[in-house]
């Protein structure tokens, strides 16, 4: 877990709390997400596989690399997004912005009948503080060092974003 010493001691406290309450299973999945997003303290990352260390990945933009190779998260508004990255990582998916509302949480999502087939029926979705990332776009930051998340939170399909159009 990287250090809260860039962050004032009520965040700390917010954070710490929501996390204990994670540990001791009270919040789970996506409410645990909702209440780590609120504090606006933190970044999300989704992935099917169960990672101890994020370690820097090459990005691609339409099958072209895409800047340097950095851990991605999504802002804490766009929580959803690592979600929907966790659970859906075979066949063809999306996600748009355009003519949205990110910073209430207003996404487009689409997954292909392949993709909903073979939606994961657990994944993660790794917790980070905001204050170790950089900001990258309005909805995603990222880091050029490893990373141990602060927390990883397990996510089922009833986790999923409710928004997802077949494509």
């Amino acid at each position: 877990m990287e250090s809260m010493d860039s962050m004032d001691s009520q965040n700390q406290d917010k954070v710490r709390g929501i996390v204990e309450k994670i540990k001791t299973g009270e919040l789970v999945g996506r409410k645990a997400l909702e209440a780590l997003a609120a504090t606006r303290q933190c970044v999300f990352h989704g992935s099917s596989q169960l990672i101890e260390q994020l370690e820097p990945r090459q990005a691609y933009n339409e099958g072209k690399p895409d800047g340097e190779p950095a851990v991605f998260a999504a802002r804490d508004e766009a929580f959803e997004l690592a979600i929907f990255r966790a659970l859906f990582q075979n066949g063809r998916t999306q996600f748009s912005t355009q003519g949205k509302a990110v910073d209430k949480g207003d996404w487009g999502f689409g997954a292909d009948e392949s993709a909903r087939k073979n939606i994961s029926s657990k994944a993660y979705v790794y917790v980070f503080l905001k204050t170790d990332f950089q900001e990258d776009t309005r909805f995603q930051w990222k880091r050029y060092e490893s990373i141990k998340p602060l927390i990883i939170i397990p996510v089922h399909p009833e986790d999923a974003p409710v928004n997802i159009r077949n494509i």
